[in-house]
C-alpha cells in the first residue's frame, strides 16, 4: 500500500482581540495562541465578546463592560458598553467625544476577562 500523508495539523482563524473587523483573520496551528479559561460575566467586569452571528458577527473580538443583567425566557442576557471598535460602517470609533455604544447580548456570547483591555 502507498505510504500514508501526515495528518495535517488544526489550524484556527483568530483575530487579535480588539482589533476591530478591519484586521484580517490569521491562520495559526492550536499550538501557536493560547485560549484562556473563562467564566460567565457579572455585572461590572469587562467582557471579551465571542460567538455572535448574522448582524453582529463583526463585533466578535471587541471589548467592552458588561452592565446590568436580564433574564429573558430561559436566557441571561447582559447590557455591555463596548470600548472603541470599528462600528457598522467599518470606521474606528476614535471620537472621544461620540456616545459609547450599548448592546444587549446574551451571556453565552460574553467572556469575562481577569483585567482591562489593553
Amino acid at each position: 500500500p502507498p505510504p500514508r500523508a501526515a495528518p495535517a495539523p488544526a489550524c484556527h482563524f483568530v483575530r487579535p482581540a480588539g482589533s476591530g473587523s478591519a484586521t484580517p483573520l490569521r491562520r495559526l496551528h492550536r499550538d501557536e495562541f493560547l485560549v484562556l479559561p473563562t467564566r460567565p460575566p457579572e455585572s461590572g467586569e469587562w467582557v471579551f465578546l465571542v460567538g455572535l452571528g448574522g448582524a453582529q458577527a463583526s463585533l466578535n473580538g471587541a471589548c467592552g463592560i458588561c452592565g446590568p443583567s436580564v433574564r429573558r425566557a430561559r436566557e441571561v442576557s447582559f447590557w455591555v458598553t463596548l470600548q472603541g471598535h470599528d462600528g457598522a460602517d467599518g470606521k474606528a470609533a476614535d471620537d472621544l467625544l461620540a456616545p459609547p455604544e450599548a448592546l444587549l447580548l446574551p451571556a453565552r456570547s460574553l467572556a469575562a476577562l481577569p483585567e482591562p483591555p489593553p
